[in-house]
């Protein structure tokens, strides 16, 4: 290749940065760039002008389906099968590897670039970096040649082709994160950090760690590719003095001051940190109009807390992200090792060993922000780093002088409340700092400036609520065999259902809320179970059947709505739930049945029997498909996910089961309750199910993969959160539900008190204390605005 001038090198270089930009999306032009060095001579400014024009002729051919290769076409031992993208500087193919009859991608770099010695330098470092590195986590490099001027580079062939940039990009259209998000991201940047260490292992530094270059195979798992800015430690730095590497979004502060500060492998643990905050938040963490402003936010302002962006991030996940993203490379994580095991014991649900800064690190961390001039020297800065460290030290001092006023004033206005003394609760309300007043306060405070709806319309115990789906009526069975029907918002009795044959232990609208169902749970008149049905909206009857022999102890709807089936001594029964005709009749071989589940096309039915057995059952033929591995125990709550997936069942024992649904393979069994489980739910997502218990602990078990967080329990007395200014009471939970946006939990005690709480944060909504009634039944209404109990002295509270 011929001599280049120095003025050609210099063009070379500037035309290759702003390509890097061009491509990221942050220069939009050319001349963008060029404006954002206004001394540039007109010479060198004209040649990287030239650069640019040639590149666009280049890509306007590839687009249009030119660029000189075409299917067929023989390069080397590789034949062309079509092509999978192009990208900056050539065209990536998928073809065939003839003499070892495989799929690879062809790499060609475009003849035009062929003749700029920069980019090819780039090209070979990619080959040869990809030549070390032997990792299931790395796209491997399988040969590199020339042939016929055309430089190609084969690599193995991920299917489908696609990077986690596309999977950012899907997700940024849609309405809500799916199921297990965030378990899933742990997993796939785990595995990224630990293929990144091994080419750290082997002296490689990416220096383009971003989502576009992070496939992702068609099961999900993650492979970093393009090392064409990577440095290797026994070959020179091919970047030059000033140069700034890599993709603006996600360089390191060293980056960006490449002139000052030497980059070793941790400049890959900060761009891993950029892309996972993307992954988490679905924004970059640096973002600007022009590459200069990009640059100077990473140098000087620190990220938004992810859970600031989205506030489902879990808070651990937000640290050790924060923790990737320090500007000080002291500060970050040492290696890729340590950033993959702190997501392994996030995974594990263990203690992480990241940690928030304290005041010493945020004085030090400001200081190096905002910069004193230097006149008056090393005094003035020890004076300015010592009057911070005191400034956050007494902020902190003051913070936690209001959080103790706080704990002072809020618990006992919570016990206040309890005995409706209104007024002295809103005195000691008041007393409490204003900047402190949250989600606590807000909720005592709506307590106790607006009167509970109480409705006591009742001569015997509630049975069982429920809301009608419009939110308009709130309907509840009660012990003296009777359903009564009230407007949700003003607590007026709209009707009284009465004539059934039996107290209804369950009250349930059907999937299309055109009908009310009560089902009687213990021995009517003639000894048989019945179930009962109105119309939703004139509250007509519709029907009444004997359901089974004796008592009904077990009554489910599959998710259209067509089937009802209910459970019992004699087995279950299935029903059609339009014309009640009887579908099928089993005689349990377990027993009777205590639980009951249907999936959502009513093909399938899940029992928990007397022996300690879970069955599935088909739901056409009543053949026995699966009996699950044994509880060992009576099941006393059982649900199916609703994706029909997985059965969850709670047992007399404490433990929670979970199968998977079509093979019957146990996926894990809690034992952290210590008596039984008395009620259990799974939230709309199917992604966690929270479970209540005899012991007075609720917990919230991940089905993705995560270890159960417990709801701190009821019988330990005094404050259950470290930080809360609620009290709890002494008593086993009766109940649990999700909010139905799954973000919630309500569970009442039977002590008569109902709490809910924040379902991904652990932390305390509301409270509501009854009159020393047992609350056996809770439920939220549709829109997730209202929550109704019911008690065992007949009481109804929303």
């Amino acid at each position: 290749m011929s001599e280049r001038t120095g003025s050609s090198t210099a063009a070379e270089r500037l035309f290759q940065e702003w390509l890097d930009l061009y491509r990221s999306g942050v220069a939009p032009g050319v001349e963008t760039f060029l404006a954002d060095t206004p001394d540039m001579p007109e010479a060198l400014a004209l040649e990287v002008r030239e650069l640019a024009a040639g590149y666009e002729r280049l890509r306007s051919r590839i687009g249009a389906g030119g660029g000189g290769s075409k299917p067929g076409r023989l390069i080397g031992d590789f034949q062309l099968i079509r092509q999978l993208g192009a990208g900056g500087i050539g065209v990536v193919w998928e073809a065939e590897q003839l003499s070892l009859k495989r799929r690879v991608a062809l790499k060609l770099l475009s003849p035009y670039f062929s003749l700029s010695e920069r980019t090819l330098e780039r090209f070979h470092r990619e080959a040869e970096a990809g030549a070390r590195l032997a990792h299931p986590g790395i796209v491997p490099i399988l040969s590199v040649g020339e042939e016929e001027g055309v430089h190609f580079m084969a690599q193995e062939l991920v299917p489908e082709g696609r990077t986690l940039a596309d999977r950012i990009a899907d997700l940024r259209s849609r309405a809500e994160l799916p199921r297990g998000y965030y378990a899933g991201v742990v997993e796939l940047f785990t595995a990224v950090a630990e293929a990144l260490g091994h080419a750290h292992s082997q002296g490689v530094v990416h220096r383009d760690v971003k989502p576009s270059n992070i496939l992702l195979t068609p099961d999900g798992r993650p492979k970093v590719a393009d090392f064409g800015l990577a440095l290797v430690d026994d070959s020179s730095d091919l970047s030059r003095t000033g140069e700034v590497m890599g993709t603006p979004y996600y360089m390191s502060p060293e980056q960006v001051a490449s002139r000052l500060i030497r980059i070793d492998h941790r400049t890959d643990v900060f761009s891993l940190g950029a892309t996972l905050y993307e992954a988490l938040t679905l924004t970059r963490p640096f973002e600007g109009d022009t590459s200069q402003q990009v640059y100077e936010k990473i140098l000087t302002v620190d990220p938004v807390d992810p859970r600031v962006v989205r506030s489902r991030v879990p808070r651990d996940l937000s640290v050790i992200c924060t923790k990737a993203l320090e500007k000080d490379v002291q500060r970050r994580y040492a290696d890729m090792q340590a950033f993959a095991a702190d997501l392994g014991r996030f995974a594990r649900n263990e203690p992480i060993v990241a940690r928030p800064p304290g005041p010493i690190e945020r004085a030090v961390k400001w200081t190096k922000r905002h910069p004193i001039p230097t006149t008056g020297g090393g005094v003035a800065a020890v004076a300015l780093i010592v009057i911070t460290i005191l400034f956050f030290k007494i902020r902190d001092e003051r913070d936690r002088a209001w959080q103790q006023a706080y704990r002072a004033s809020i618990g006992p206005a919570a016990l206040t409340l309890e005995s409706d003394s209104f007024q002295a609760a809103q005195e000691m309300l008041a007393a409490c700092p204003t900047i402190l007043r949250g989600w606590v306060w807000k909720h005592l405070g709506l307590w106790h400036s607006r009167s509970r709806l109480s409705l006591d319309a009742f001569d015997q115990r509630v049975t069982g609520i429920a809301y009608s789906p419009d939110g308009r009526r709130l309907v509840a069975g009660c012990f003296d065999n009777s359903v009564r029907v009230f407007d949700a918002e003003s607590g007026e009795l709209i009707a009284t259902l009465s004539g059934l044959r039996g107290n209804p232990g369950r009250v349930v609208f059907g999937a299309d809320g055109k009908t009310l169902y009560a089902v009687a749970t213990n021995y009517s008149d003639d000894g048989a179970g019945r179930v009962h049905t109105w119309d939703a909206e004139t509250l007509a009857e519709i029907a009444s059947w004997v359901a089974q022999k004796g008592r009904v102890d077990a009554f489910a709807i599959s998710g259209d709505g067509a089937r009802v089936a209910t459970g019992g001594e004699a087995g279950f029964r299935l029903f059609d739930a339009r014309t009640h005709a009887l579908l099928l009749a089993v005689d349990e071989p377990g027993g009777r049945v205590w639980s009951i589940a249907l999936d959502a096309d009513g093909s399938r039915v899940v029992t928990g029997t007397d022996d300690e057995t879970v069955r599935v059952w088909d739901a056409a033929s009543g053949k026995e498909l699966l009996v699950l591995a044994e509880p060992q125990a009576k099941v006393t709550a059982l649900a199916l996910d609703p994706d029909g997936r997985r059965i969850v069942a709670g047992t007399e024992a404490g433990a929670v089961h979970i199968w998977d649904a079509r093979t019957g393979a146990p996926l894990g069994v809690f034992l952290e309750h210590t008596a039984q489980v008395s009620s259990l739910a799974i939230d709309p997502n199917g992604s966690r199910v929270v479970s209540g218990s005899e012991d007075g602990s609720v917990r919230i078990w991940d089905l993705e993969g995560r270890a159960a967080r417990e709801v701190p329990e009821a019988t330990r007395g005094g404050a259950a959160w470290d930080d809360s200014d609620l009290l709890w009471r002494e008593g086993p939970v009766a109940a649990v539900t999700f909010h139905p946006l799954g973000d919630r939990v309500a569970f009442c005690l039977r002590d008569g008190s109902m709490r809910v709480v924040d379902a991904l944060a652990d932390e305390p909504v509301t409270v509501l204390r009854g009159q020393g009634a047992k609350i056996l039944c809770v439920a939220f209404d549709a829109a997730g605005e209202r929550v109704a109990t019911g008690t065992q002295l007949g009481s109804l509270w929303i």
